[in-house]
């Protein structure tokens, strides 16, 4: 059985960050990745860009597995002991994300380079 999305917006952030993930393994390529975040920018219906590169075998469940086993949820990805909850802006080198200090309890601006 699936669960629901947390909500759209988590759901984008989830997609966004878990190509730039791939991508800087070296598991997809970066048209390939930019390709799909437009593609799925211009649909309304809720999907996890997982689901999609694993059925077109692009990438394997293990590779999948290894990006999600950090994250709190599928919804929402983990980057050390912040929860991101959405992406305020990006550069040429980094993403600045609102993000849930877990420690703190409290939100923060976080920069990744």
């Amino acid at each position: 059985m699936k669960r629901e999305c947390a909500s759209l917006e988590h759901l984008s952030l989830a997609n966004e960050v878990f190509l730039i993930e791939a991508s800087e393994k070296g598991w997809l390529d970066p048209a390939i990745a930019k390709g799909l975040k437009e593609h799925l920018q211009k649909t309304e219906k809720p999907i996890r860009v997982w689901t999609i590169l694993t059925a077109k075998n692009i990438l394997t469940a293990e590779q999948v597995s290894e990006i999600l086993e950090n994250w709190v949820s599928e919804d929402l990805p983990k980057f050390q002991n912040f929860r991101l909850l959405r992406l305020l802006g990006k550069g040429s080198v980094a993403y600045v994300y609102e993000a849930e200090d877990l420690q703190l309890g409290r939100r923060v601006a976080l920069k990744i380079l």
